[in-house]
C-alpha cells in the first residue's frame, strides 16, 4: 500500500512542477562568431586522446565555489566568468573554463553524471539544471566545429540529483509489488521531471538478474526471476519513452504536432550483459557464465526491452564474461546485441 502512495503523491508532484516551472523552452542558436579554442588545463596528450575517442567525459565532482563578491547584481567574477543567478543562489558551478577546453579540444558530444555527486551539499534545484543545459548548448555552438550536446543522467529510482525531485523505492521495491504499473508510473514521473531539468537521456533501468546474493548491488535489479525482471524493465521504459504533454513544448507542439518530441527521454537499458552474476561476488570483477544459462537468464530482460519497449539506447557493462571484456566483444555487443535482439539505438559504455 505504501508503493501505491508514493506513485499517487508522484503524480501530484509533477502537476506541481508545471505550474511552478512552466514550459521547456528550446534555446536559440546564438549569432556571435565561434570563439577560438581556449587551452586545455592539467589533461595530458594521452587522456585528451582518450577522451576524444570516447566523446563523452564525466563531470563529475567538476564544481567550483561562486568567487568571492559576486551577486546576482554583480554575477561576474574575477576570472571573467559571469555566472548564472541560479548558480549564485546554489553557491557552486561547474568548472567552466574546463568544460569549455574540452568540448573545444576533445570534441565531446556527451557529458553525464551529476557535477556535485560526491560533494557535500544537498542536490542542486531545477533552476541550476536548466542553466547548466542552456549553457552547455550555448558552449557546444559556439566552437568552430560545433557538434551537438547529449547530457545524461544516473536516475535509477527517480531524479535523485535534484533537489525537490520525487524519489522512488529502489527496483528491488517495485518488483516487491509484482505490477508493472508501478514501474510504469515511476518511469512516467521520472521523464517528465528530467526533461523539467532539460536531460534528455536516463540511465535507467538495470536490467541483470540477482543470482549472486553477496554482490553489491542486488537492490538495484529487479530481482532474481528474468520474467519479472522483463515485465518491470518494459513498463519503466514505456512510461519513460511516452510522447511528453504538450504544454511541455509549447513553442514546438502549438499549431504543429509534428514538431513535438516523440519521446520526453530516452531510456538506458544496462548492464548488458551479466554483470550481476560475478564469479566473486565484488561489484566489477569477471563473471564465468555458461553460454545456455546467459542466453536462457540474463539475456531476456533485455530482449524485451528492445522487442516490447522498443528501448533507445543500451549501457555495456565493464566488466569481462567469459574471458572477454564485454566492452571490446564483437560476439556480446554485435552478434548478441546487434544481430540476435535487433537493437538499433544507441550503445554507450559504462564509466
Amino acid at each position: 500500500m505504501s508503493r501505491i502512495v508514493v506513485v499517487c503523491v508522484a503524480a501530484t508532484l509533477v502537476t506541481l512542477s508545471l505550474a511552478q516551472f512552466g514550459p521547456v523552452v528550446t534555446p536559440s542558436p546564438p549569432t556571435a562568431k565561434p570563439t577560438p579554442a581556449p587551452p586545455l588545463p592539467n589533461v595530458s596528450a594521452m587522456m585528451l586522446g582518450a577522451i576524444r575517442e570516447m566523446g563523452q567525459y564525466d563531470i563529475n565532482t567538476m564544481t567550483v565555489d561562486i568567487p568571492a563578491g559576486v551577486t546576482p547584481t554583480n554575477p561576474t567574477g574575477p576570472d571573467g566568468i559571469t555566472y548564472p543567478a541560479a548558480a549564485i543562489a546554489y553557491g557552486q558551478w561547474v568548472n567552466e573554463t574546463l568544460i569549455k577546453a574540452l568540448i573545444a579540444n576533445a570534441s565531446i558530444g556527451s557529458l553525464f553524471n551529476s557535477p556535485t555527486a560526491t560533494n557535500k551539499r544537498k542536490a542542486p534545484p531545477v533552476e541550476w539544471w536548466r542553466a547548466l543545459q542552456t549553457s552547455l548548448y550555448e558552449w557546444a555552438i559556439a566552437v568552430e566545429d560545433p557538434s551537438p550536446m547529449l547530457f545524461g543522467l544516473d536516475s535509477v529510482h527517480g531524479v535523485n540529483y535534484a533537489d525537490g525531485a520525487t524519489l522512488f523505492p529502489q527496483q528491488i521495491g517495485v518488483a516487491a509489488t509484482f505490477d508493472p504499473e508501478h514501474a510504469f508510473n515511476a518511469g512516467t514521473v521520472t521523464s517528465r521531471e528530467s526533461r523539467y531539468l532539460g536531460i534528455p537521456w536516463a540511465f535507467s533501468p538495470i536490467l541483470g538478474i540477482a543470482v549472486q546474493p553477496s554482490w553489491p548491488r542486488v537492490y538495484e535489479t529487479y530481482g532474481e526471476d528474468p520474467t519479472l525482471a522483463s515485465r518491470m524493465g518494459v513498463g519503466l521504459i514505456t512510461g519513460m519513452q511516452q510522447a511528453p504533454p504538450a504544454s511541455m513544448f509549447p513553442d514546438r507542439c502549438t499549431g504543429n504536432a509534428t514538431q513535438c518530441p516523440k519521446h520526453a527521454v530516452a531510456a538506458c537499458m544496462k548492464h548488458f550483459v551479466g554483470y550481476s552474476d560475478s564469479r566473486t561476488g565484488r561489484d566489477r570483477t569477471p563473471a564465468w557464465i555458461p553460454d545456455n544459462f546467459l542466453l536462457q537468464y540474463f539475456v531476456p530482460s533485455f530482449a524485451a526491452a528492445v522487442a516490447e519497449a522498443n528501448v533507445l539506447s543500451v549501457m555495456e557493462n565493464y566488466i569481462e564474461v567469459n574471458g572477454r571484456p564485454v566492452v571490446t566483444s564483437e560476439m556480446y555487443l554485435k552478434t548478441l546485441l546487434r544481430d540476435a535482439l535487433s537493437f538499433q539505438g544507441v550503445l554507450v559504455t559504462d564509466y
